[in-house]
């Protein structure tokens, strides 16, 4: 993501399992001004400008031990543009008893996020469930709105984008080729 002074910032895992979230901030010219290693077992998944000067990351983890099998455990984490957190927040098992999986973030036509979340019990669920959540600016849901009457079974909506008058949102096919796209209005 290119930054407002002309350099980037970029997430992702410490290595293929993604076993430490980093962000790395790099200058114009390429050159790594920091990087830093969060907490938790998750690789960062998408960062995004906040409206104060500041970073919004989302990111979910798989963690081991639970009795109902892998559940995914999601964060939102904000950082200074030097990378200091300035808070974080997790969301665990949600308002409907599944877990909540963050996938793609932007910024609200009316300020907050708006965030596409994959739901399931398990990660053995043959099909998860989309969910786009409306956050306020302190990462505190504010409304969800399900796709179930859009879903065919093994539809997984993954990305989302703020338009003018609304949000696209773009997914795949679980168990076949083919890419999804959809538009949402603003309610």
């Amino acid at each position: 993501l290119q930054t407002v002074d002309g350099g980037f910032i970029g997430v992702g895992g410490s290595n293929l399992w993604a076993t430490k979230p980093i962000v790395i901030r790099l200058d114009t010219a390429g050159n790594l001004l920091w990087a830093k290693e969060g907490g938790g077992s998750e690789g960062y998944n998408t960062v995004l400008p906040t409206a104060d000067g500041n970073y919004m990351i989302a990111s979910y983890r798989y963690p081991w031990g639970s009795t109902s099998g892998w559940r995914c455990d999601s964060r939102l984490t904000k950082i200074s543009p030097e990378g200091n957190v300035l808070w974080e927040k997790l969301y665990g098992v949600n308002f409907t008893g599944k877990s909540l999986c963050f996938s793609g973030i932007t910024r609200g036509n009316f300020g907050g996020y708006r965030i596409v979340v994959h739901l399931f019990t398990s990660i053995f669920d043959s099909i998860s469930h989309t969910v786009v959540l409306q956050l306020d600016e302190s990462g505190n849901i504010l409304n969800n709105q399900v796709f179930n009457s859009l879903q065919k079974p093994g539809m997984v909506f993954t990305d989302i984008q703020r338009m003018a008058s609304g949000y696209a949102i773009s997914g795949y096919l679980q168990n076949d080729i083919g890419i999804v796209l959809a538009k949402m209005d603003e309610a």
